[in-house]
């Protein structure tokens, strides 16, 4: 797959943002080893005018919208945070890295529903899900998948933990016993 012209034209992105992408220890995702198909993909930024991205908790089974779900089919677990953008007719669908309960995704989706309000561009940091057509061929699919780990615009900036430099730094020191 071709890297997407997705840059950063919205000036969202800082020194700190690129050396995450850089500093990667190993692909982010990759394919089931001993698996015909050998993939890997490591997370990048990509950015999209705010507007264009949805956002909603979905179904994992269903892929239904929260709102679309029968309020006595909801259980406790199985929902997934989804966006979707569009971009020079390449639909990018970036999930979240598992399945969630239905309200940690409420509360997810708020937070990012939160970072996007009045904002020109958002910027997401995920891995993207190679399907085999894309394997064999190196054709990109009309639809790509992603998991994602980050997103930023204007107004903040979150990432999963393990890229959260804040997170990092609140860990406490094993070393001092605390």
């Amino acid at each position: 797959m071709t890297t997407p012209p997705l840059s950063d034209v919205y000036g969202l992105l800082e020194a700190e943002d690129y050396l995450i992408a850089k500093n990667q220890d190993g692909p982010a995702l990759h394919s089931v080893p001993g698996d015909d198909l050998v993939w890997e993909s490591y997370n990048r930024w990509l950015c999209f005018p705010a507007d264009s991205v949805k956002v909603d908790c979905r179904d994992e089974k269903s892929d239904l919208s929260w709102d679309a779900v029968d309020p006595e089919e909801r259980d406790g677990n199985g929902y997934l945070q989804v966006m979707e953008a569009e971009h020079e007719g390449q639909v990018y669908r970036f999930e979240s890295p598992g399945s969630i309960s239905p309200d940690r995704c409420q509360n997810e989706l708020a937070r990012t529903r939160e970072l996007m309000n009045g904002q020109a561009g958002v910027c997401v940091f995920a891995s993207h899900w190679q399907s085999e057509n894309e394997v064999l061929s190196g054709a990109q699919d009309e639809l790509s998948i992603w998991t994602v780990y980050g997103l930023k615009t204007r107004a903040g900036r979150v990432m999963a933990p393990i890229f959260d430099s804040d997170f990092v730094d609140e860990q406490p020191d094993e070393e001092a016993g605390n």
